[in-house]
């Protein structure tokens, strides 16, 4: 497969309106996700999984502490963590928005804007869950990551749950933080929590996939796969069908990869095959029923989620 050359001109042209769209991509999902943060769930008093739970928990402890600026100081804290155990790659992708996004919080925490006329933690928590998955969901579909609680769950796989997947571990993460946010704010708060994550997982899916199956399909044709196999295999533990095909007009052959996976996984493959290879042909569609014995299918149907 011969990719279409380019001129630098065009080259150029084409980098920059990515940049533009990219940049009010990110801001919009900021100001969405501080907006559900500093507008609705630290005013209602409630809670989340990942470091907005950990950063209320410390609010308790410590009441004198601001949020925004708690924030602010585990995420930068996060990223300087990932740099050092994850290295200088991951740290570049996390560094934008490990900035942006507690900035845009420290901004929205000054705007005195009230989404409910009176207080009820019910709408509150699920309007919180819209905000954030809204917020997730538009970051993650310009192929960019949150510096948040999956950062963290790669670093544990990385050094310590080895054999344990970065969903389940991020899941443990977010429930462990659910929980202890109960002990601090009571049980109704973590169960409030719980519907936010719920509803958070559908928006991101909704954004990324409008309302499509949980189940897609996955074609990748590339020139060196390895990395991207490996990381279906053993990351996302998948199954891979692999398929010799010719290319009709240039009759070159190629290999062309096949996984069914989650909306959210077929988003981190895109990633990784984007930082690979350029010029990759993919191609995602939905899947409306998998069933069978084949490998990695067992946990296909629990659609992993991205805070």
């Amino acid at each position: 497969m011969k990719p279409i050359e380019k001129t630098p001109a065009e080259t150029k042209q084409f980098n920059i309106k990515k940049t533009i769209v990219d940049f009010i991509f990110l801001i919009a999902g900021c100001f969405f996700g501080a907006f559900g943060s500093v507008g609705i769930m630290v005013p209602n008093g409630l809670s989340s999984g990942g470091l907005g739970g950990i950063s209320r928990i410390l609010q308790a402890i410590f009441p004198g502490l601001d949020y925004s600026v708690t924030f602010a100081a585990l995420t930068i804290l996060t990223l300087v963590v990932v740099g050092i155990v994850l290295g200088r790659e991951e740290f570049r992708k996390l560094a934008l928005l490990a900035v942006l996004y507690p900035a845009v919080t420290m901004v929205a925490e000054h705007i005195d804007f009230h989404l409910l006329q009176e207080k009820d933690l019910f709408l509150a928590a699920v309007y919180h869950g819209v905000a954030s998955g809204l917020c997730s969901g538009l970051i993650l579909s310009r192929g960019y990551s949150l510096c948040a609680s999956d950062a963290i769950a790669k670093m544990l796989r990385k050094k310590i749950f080895k054999t344990a997947s970065v969903s389940k571990i991020l899941l443990a993460i977010d429930g462990a933080v659910i929980i202890a946010s109960g002990f601090f704010y009571g049980i109704n708060i973590a169960l409030y929590a719980l519907i936010t994550q719920v509803v958070l997982t559908k928006i991101i899916d909704v954004v990324l996939f409008g309302f499509a199956s949980h189940i897609v399909e996955v074609k990748i044709i590339m020139q060196d796969y390895a990395p991207v196999q490996e990381y279906i295999l053993h990351t996302l533990g998948r199954g891979i069908s692999i398929s010799h095909i010719v290319g009709a007009y240039t009759m070159q052959p190629h290999d062309q990869l096949l996984t069914y996976c989650s909306p959210r996984e077929s988003v981190l493959i895109r990633q990784l095959v984007a930082e690979h290879d350029p010029h990759a042909f993919v191609t995602v569609m939905k899947v409306d029923t998998v069933w069978g014995q084949g490998a990695g299918f067992s946990n296909l149907l629990n659609a992993d989620r991205e805070q």
